[in-house]
């Protein structure tokens, strides 16, 4: 018996597999590499020959690194496909084009080196506040303790909305605005920094956070409710750093 007989089951099983699971991991990398399209670096494999066999390959970029892509590439596709079989197998239905920008430096979301340069952003920025940064991770924290947001495995840093409307959600990032930035708009349109949510944050629908700023431009009217949430979570944000920095200057 041709000894590649004996494998090809698996190979099938693992095809199919990949067919399933692969438009998942190519929204999850395009998602993490902001300047790539992994749509056009997968290659097709036919490789077993010698009993083995290795469902997909990416193409890494000459001169990209491999601890800052193919790493990073690697836990994605690892968590891709835990979640993929945890959920259930998960039928795909969504269709999304990506173009590929030139790059030098390595771009991503969700990742620790995103956060990490979203806290830096915090620290050197001087439109900030003293203690932002402070502030932005006991922020992060609280939500998490109140289940507004939940960590999403998939992704090496990334926190998923969690029960929420966008407009709500829309509000308390402007609400927290107002509280890091030095300069206070005399207006009531607050300039809210997406830029440190976006490369760490999605909505309830897995979206970007694109969705939920557009809501802040919608005529949509808070319950009352949801409008003291946000005024009580504040609070207790600044109540909580206000009490670490106390024992800090002490």
């Amino acid at each position: 018996m041709d000894k590649n007989a004996k494998v090809a089951p698996q190979v099938d099983a693992c095809k199919n597999e990949w067919d399933s699971v692969r438009p998942y991991v190519i929204e999850a990398l395009n998602h993490t590499f902001i300047d790539f399209d992994f749509s056009k670096r997968a290659i097709p494999t036919d490789n077993a020959h010698d009993s083995t066999y290795w469902p997909f390959w990416f193409r890494l970029g000459e001169n990209e690194d491999v601890n800052e892509v193919a790493a990073v590439a690697t836990r994605v596709i690892r968590n891709i496909y835990k979640w993929y079989f945890e959920s259930g197998r998960p039928e795909y239905n969504k269709k999304k084009k990506r173009g590929r920008g030139k790059n030098t430096d390595v771009k991503t979301r969700y990742t620790n080196k995103a956060y990490q340069k979203v806290l830096e952003e915090l620290d050197n920025d001087r439109m900030y506040v003293k203690h932002a940064k402070l502030y932005f991770e006991k922020f992060i924290e609280l939500l998490n303790e109140k289940g507004i947001i939940e960590p999403f495995r998939v992704y090496e840093r990334c926190w998923v909305v969690n029960g929420w409307e966008n407009i709500e959600v829309a509000k308390l990032i402007e609400n927290f605005s107002a509280e890091v930035r030095k300069v206070k708009p005399k207006s009531d349109d607050v300039r809210v920094s997406w830029n440190l949510f976006s490369p760490i944050m999605l909505s309830a629908e897995h979206e970007s956070m694109d969705e939920i700023r557009k809501s802040l431009k919608e005529d949509i009217s808070l319950k009352e409710s949801t409008v003291e949430n946000v005024v009580q979570i504040i609070n207790e944000l600044k109540e909580k750093v206000g009490g670490i920095l106390e024992n800090i200057d002490k």
